[in-house]
């Protein structure tokens, strides 16, 4: 006897006619279809996570700054002239220079501290002028810069002329630099009527030429040499014309 089959015969006698209850068969259906859900959630899930696995680099390699994000760039080193390509000027052996009553290319003004009386002023470092030009502190009532003053360069020394006129009044002024200036007579040879007198405590020459106007000459100090010229209406003031004369 086939005892398997005797088994099968006899389970089914035993459940013939029965049925299961209607809720049980709807709670298999509901377990059926999460179970269902749940799996093609987690294989959708898995499938985008591959997606976005492949994607992700290359979306990273082609995506540019957004609009309005600020970059920093590598700062790029600055580069210097090379010392090769620099230049010295060479200065010419003429040229003019700003005078100390004006600037070169303007018209001629009344120079800085003098008044209209001629009153003896301190020369100012806001004049505008150049340190080495601002040497003339007094200035005759109604004379103006005659133009630039000029520079000239001969025998290894250095000459700066500068020259003030108003009407029939003028005087001018003789800068004279050398390394080997040491004595008056240096500056030209004396008149055998010079007169022996000082200007600023050092020893100084004073002459007068046929025409009536008069010079004095001294050294100011080594290497400095000073020439002032006048006409014969300023005479009367040479002296204290000499005496605002500080190179």
């Amino acid at each position: 006897m086939d005892l398997e089959r005797e088994l099968r015969l006899a389970m089914a006698e035993r459940v013939d006619g029965a049925s299961a209850p209607e809720a049980l068969v709807t709670a298999v259906r509901h377990r059926h279809h999460r179970r269902v859900v749940r799996r093609r959630v987690a294989v959708a899930a898995i499938a985008a996570g591959v997606a976005v696995a492949v994607v992700a680099p290359g979306y990273q390699s082609v995506r540019s700054t957004p609009t309005g994000v600020d970059r920093t760039l590598p700062a790029h080193p600055q580069v210097s002239p090379s010392p090769a390509r620099v230049q010295p000027s060479v200065p010419r052996a003429t040229q003019t220079v700003p005078s100390p009553g004006g600037v070169v290319g303007a018209p001629p003004s009344a120079p800085t501290g003098a008044s209209p009386g001629g009153r003896q002023t301190q020369p100012s470092s806001h004049s505008g002028l150049p340190p080495n030009l601002s040497w003339v502190t007094y200035l005759p009532a109604g004379l103006k810069s005659a133009g630039p003053c000029l520079l000239e360069r001969a025998g290894g020394r250095q000459n700066t002329t500068c020259q003030w006129t108003g009407g029939a009044d003028w005087f001018k002024v003789d800068v004279i630099r050398g390394p080997a200036l040491a004595r008056v007579e240096e500056l030209g040879p004396p008149s055998v009527t010079a007169r022996h007198t000082t200007v600023h405590g050092h020893p100084a020459l004073n002459t007068e030429s046929p025409d009536g106007s008069a010079r004095i000459v001294w050294i100011e100090r080594s290497g400095v040499g000073v020439i002032v010229v006048v006409s014969r209406s300023l005479k009367g003031q040479l002296a204290r014309i000499a005496g605002g004369i500080r190179p």
